[in-house]
């Protein structure tokens, strides 16, 4: 079969891996033999400042570290007023993928946080 993934029939496996996963630039890798969504929900706290940003970077690729940027969720630095979101990235990673989600936050006190990471095996 094409994309190195094995033939199963359409039934795809759901995860909540909240608890082993972090928005601190750990490296995953697929080893599911399927491809997977990673449906990661983060909250994006912006402070009070000109230059105050708070977001979440994922990269994806087939080779260790990722470096392909895939997706951003997080707030800008547009205007000074402080605010909060929340985030919602839907990443699609291919059996044997490498891929990491990185908190990119000012240091001013703005912050990221994850709030819920599932994983669906298709």
């Amino acid at each position: 079969m094409p994309f190195g993934y094995r033939k199963r029939p359409v039934k795809a496996v759901v995860s909540d891996v909240t608890l082993s996963r972090a928005i601190d630039g750990t490296i995953y890798q697929n080893t599911s033999g399927r491809p997977i969504l990673a449906i990661i929900a983060t909250l994006h706290s912006r402070v009070s400042a000109v230059a105050a940003y708070a977001t979440v970077i994922f990269h994806c690729d087939s080779a260790t570290p990722p470096t392909t940027e895939m997706n951003r969720s997080g707030l800008g630095s547009q205007d000074n007023n402080a605010e909060s979101v929340h985030g919602l990235s839907v990443l699609a990673v291919p059996n044997q993928y490498y891929y990491k989600a990185t908190q990119n936050d000012d240091a001013l006190g703005s912050a990221s946080v994850l709030d819920t990471w599932i994983e669906v095996e298709l």
